[in-house]
């Protein structure tokens, strides 16, 4: 299976990491790494940009015991149909692939195709704003640059879209919502300009890097999560500011995936029974028994996968009411299975 990568990639030149960030590499002097258990591949874009974040992770210490590392080197073609292939054998050697270059619209053909959903994180509705498609979420995006329809749209079919403003307002969403991503896709210009003063489309306000990393990390927390990418549509040169917040979001991302709660909905202990009050058939409010997040369990009409939401983003004035029902008086509580 691993050989059948090499038609895709192409290896990175033997350096020392002295910190040994990496479990293992495909260089010119070897083959690709057999890959045993549960961990990440990190693949780039043939350019600048994927040196220099090789370089940068090559000053973080590996404090990941449970899973591996691996860099895969480059990549020839990054369309739509190489990723299909190259995310699907990785998948299935249980390695999540962490894509570093690729064009946002390659990634959302690639979703398309295998019918994940795609969180995009950026400052601007620029991906699919026409969408009404409730698998297209939008993190981080700053509501000056959309129409009121546009608002409209994103508040009334993708649940789980988060503007800036509603991320300072209630800091507590993230979690919750990006344990729901299948595939996840970050524009460097969601950072503040400050941050990332070599992205051309970074404003003033958005993220910094400490809320990429905290972002990161809850998607590596994630049971769901089968991509990561990065796009970098701005040159990106060995030791600037934005080589290294890639690298340090990748760090945070295998901290997540380290300590990964392995969150299974088949979990869930119990429900608050809202049937007869949500549009929902046996609708109610779930809660994992190592979270106790409250969950929205949602259906999926072009999938038979059913998909979660954070109900304090839904119904926040109905949860709140729920949670505070004494025992007599609550809903009635009883087991979900899926």
């Amino acid at each position: 299976m691993n050989s059948s990568l090499e038609k895709y990639i192409f290896p990175v030149k033997s350096e020392t990491d002295k910190k040994a960030f990496f479990t293992e590499k495909y260089t010119e002097e070897g083959h690709i790494p057999e890959m045993k258990g549960y961990g990440l591949a990190l693949i780039t874009s043939n350019g600048e940009a994927g040196e220099a974040v090789r370089k940068s992770l090559q000053q973080f210490h590996n404090q990941f015991r449970n899973i591996q590392i691996i860099d895969l080197g480059q990549i020839f073609n990054t369309d739509a149909d190489t990723l299909h292939t190259i995310c699907q054998e990785l998948n299935e050697l249980r390695m999540l692939p962490v894509l570093i270059g690729p064009e946002l619209q390659s990634i959302t053909q690639l979703s398309d195709r295998v019918s994940w959903n795609l969180y995009h994180v950026a400052n601007r509705l620029e991906a699919f704003p026409e969408s009404t498609d409730s698998t297209r979420c939008h993190i981080g995006y700053q509501r000056h640059f959309s129409t009121l329809e546009e608002i409209y749209n994103i508040e009334e079919h993708s649940y789980n879209s988060v503007s800036l403003g509603k991320m300072r307002t209630y800091p507590t969403l993230l979690e919750p919502i990006l344990r729901d991503a299948q595939m996840l896709h970050i524009d460097l210009n969601c950072l503040r300009k400050s941050d990332a003063p070599n992205v051309g489309s970074a404003l003033p306000t958005g993220l910094n890097a400490e809320d990429l990393c905290q972002l990161a990390k809850y998607a590596g927390l994630g049971d769901r999560l089968e991509c990561l990418s990065v796009g970098v549509a701005d040159p990106i040169t060995e030791g600037s500011p934005e080589a290294s917040i890639i690298a340090e979001t990748l760090w945070y991302f295998a901290e997540g995936l380290n300590m990964n709660l392995s969150f299974q909905r088949k979990t869930w202990s119990w429900i608050m029974n809202l049937s007869g009050i949500t549009s929902h058939r046996n609708g109610g409010f779930a809660s994992g028994t190592q979270t106790a997040k409250p969950i929205l369990p949602v259906p999926r009409t072009n999938t038979r996968a059913q998909s979660t939401t954070n109900c304090q983003i839904v119904w926040p004035d109905l949860w709140r009411a729920c949670s505070m029902l004494t025992a007599e008086s609550s809903p009635r509580l009883c087991p979900w299975n899926l």
